[in-house]
């Protein structure tokens, strides 16, 4: 049973979360929702697998492109969202962020705009900025209770022959929005209309709930000739030195991160 009775206090621990607010937002008295962390002790199912695995007591260098690794990637991907992933599609990168700055420069060229849905996750500004690229902001509108996209805005913006790219957060981030998967659709085809990448966030997939499915975009770009691969976060766990990004390697124009 996990204990969501207990709060723990990170204060004076150099917290990234409570300890630096100030340094990353410039006033200290605000509440840091902005990132993934808890105020929780890691769950009991978590830290047995952790101390099975210290009970080994071999920490050699491994070489992750091995059948279990990337099978188990594959098997995650049919079972939770009936969606078939090559395990031999799969490439490794130290971070997402890492992960989605390297395939803008990649991509794009310096001066090109990256068209993002707003509100979004703080990290996308500073990374379409420091690489010299423009931020093509789509408001997303809140009608109803429901965040929706006003998609003749998004082709006007993926219509611009300097944005280049689409860098979409799905499940989206802050709103929490499962996009639809005509709502993906329209979109993967507005960009191979307009001939525009995209890179898809994905690092949210699993924290869906009731009727919403989350809906793989390697799932939608497979019928369009124009997509890129897919941005999710594999996190291991903490104390490790940073996360894990996983990208199926495409040779169209999607690039799917999962975190």
């Amino acid at each position: 049973m996990f204990d969501f009775a207990t709060p723990i206090d990170r204060h004076g621990t150099w917290c990234t979360q409570w300890d630096y607010v100030a340094d990353r937002f410039g006033a200290a008295d605000l509440l840091p929702f902005t990132i993934s962390d808890m105020d929780f002790a890691t769950a009991p199912c978590i830290l047995d697998a952790v101390s099975q695995r210290l009970a080994h007591g071999v920490f050699g260098y491994s070489r992750w492109r091995n059948e279990a690794f990337l099978g188990a990637i594959a098997h995650w991907y049919a079972s939770r969202f009936n969606s078939d992933i090559d395990p031999q599609s799969v490439v490794y990168g130290p971070s997402v962020i890492y992960m989605v700055a390297e395939t803008i420069r990649q991509w794009s060229k310096e001066g090109d705009g990256v068209v993002v849905h707003t509100p979004a996750y703080d990290a996308f500004y500073n990374t379409i900025t420091a690489n010299r690229r423009r931020i093509a902001p789509v408001p997303l509108i809140l009608k109803d209770n429901r965040w929706r996209c006003d998609m003749d805005r998004l082709e006007a913006a993926l219509a611009e022959p300097k944005n280049t790219l689409l860098l979409l957060c799905s499940p989206h981030n802050p709103t929490g929005k499962v996009w639809r998967r005509e709502e993906l659709e329209t979109m993967a085809a507005l960009c191979q209309k307009h001939g525009v990448r995209v890179i898809s966030d994905e690092i949210h997939m699993d924290m869906t709930w009731g009727e919403h499915r989350h809906i793989p975009w390697s799932e939608v770009a497979q019928d369009h000739g124009r997509c890129s691969p897919p941005v999710r976060r594999a996190s291991i766990f903490r104390p490790l030195p940073g996360p894990t990004a996983l990208c199926p390697k495409r040779t169209s124009a999607t690039a799917t991160c999962r975190r």
